[in-house]
């Protein structure tokens, strides 16, 4: 007998046939770049730029991520320094694709400002942005604060959803209050918004109608130099029937002689309405609406101060 070992028949039951699946570099580029996708949403917002650790694998995986533009303009966070250079990448690498945009800065240098501002001139393609303007804009220039304003005046046709903060400039917006004018917010041209959330920021929004708008919040974080013009307010819900959210937080509202009620605005679609004001301004608030009897409203800051708002519902 010779000294070859004998054949293994349990290891040949795995062996009989190759696989009839073909690798993943076969797959078509149209599934591969949704598999890319999905690796992006599993990182968070600290590590989201490691999911450009697949431009490492393979030469075709590379030209296909670096040539697939929406890849690029998906997320663009923007937490710290370190994450600037993605976001700049990010942003060169989009070409014309829908932008979704995450700004959060408690501190800034100027290469941020720069890229803030770079970010903002492309509001015409931003699908969604949430912008946390802090205490930093107080030390900027008073031509590149402007010019931050005035994009956000800008009209912006793609705009689904924006949440814009302002942190710590209740001071500086009092010492220039006087001087600086609101600013209209997108030309009040947004036609596919569905959700706003404006939170200690000059914008005014005169003008502004959305018949997709379904989420409305306004609020003031600390007391606020600017106040938000009920009339505005109005004009706004006015013309967005399909509305089911509103919050209202320690917003300081100014009342004009034609805030009088005629008609109720009328919004069937409501569910939810938070008032966190004074009652005052919740009363004139609640004195031009007709609310569905399904909604559910939300005052504070005590039962007491607010049971004659609940007895008019």
């Amino acid at each position: 007998m010779s000294g070859v070992d004998p054949p293994n028949h349990e290891e040949d039951r795995y062996y009989e046939e190759p696989s009839t699946s073909p690798p993943i570099s076969c797959l078509p580029p149209e599934l591969l770049i949704r598999i890319f996708f999905t690796f992006q949403s599993l990182h968070d917002a600290g590590n989201f730029y490691q999911w450009t650790s697949i431009l490492q694998i393979s030469q075709s995986w590379r030209d296909l991520v670096l040539g697939t533009s929406s890849l690029w303009g998906g997320i663009m966070q923007v937490y710290s320094d370190r994450l600037l250079h993605w976001a700049v990448v990010s942003l060169e690498r989009s070409g014309s694709a829908k932008l979704d945009v995450n700004i959060y800065m408690e501190h800034s240098t100027e290469s941020i400002c720069n890229f803030i501002l770079e970010v903002l001139s492309q509001i015409h393609r931003i699908r969604s942005l949430k912008l946390t303007i802090g205490a930093w804009f107080g030390s900027f220039d008073a031509p590149k604060q402007l010019r931050l304003l005035h994009l956000l005046e800008s009209p912006a046709p793609s705009l689904e959803e924006v949440q814009l903060e302002g942190r710590g400039l209740d001071s500086f917006w009092a010492q220039e209050a006087h001087e600086r004018p609101l600013t209209p917010i997108f030309s009040g041209s947004a036609p596919r918004l569905r959700m706003i959330s404006l939170w200690s920021l000059p914008l005014s929004l005169k003008g502004f109608s959305c018949t997709t708008l379904v989420n409305l919040v306004l609020g003031c974080i600390e007391p606020f130099a600017y106040l938000i013009h009920l009339d505005e307010v109005l004009s706004i819900l006015r013309t967005s029937p399909n509305i089911e959210s509103l919050a209202f937080n320690h917003c300081p509202f100014t009342m004009s002689s034609s805030s009088v009620a005629i008609t109720p605005i009328s919004l069937p679609r409501l569910r939810k309405l938070e008032l966190h004001l004074l009652a005052e301004a919740s009363v004139a608030l609640l004195s031009h609406l007709s609310l569905p009897s399904t909604a559910h409203a939300f005052f504070t800051p005590s039962a007491e101060l607010y049971r004659p708002l609940a007895d008019s519902l």
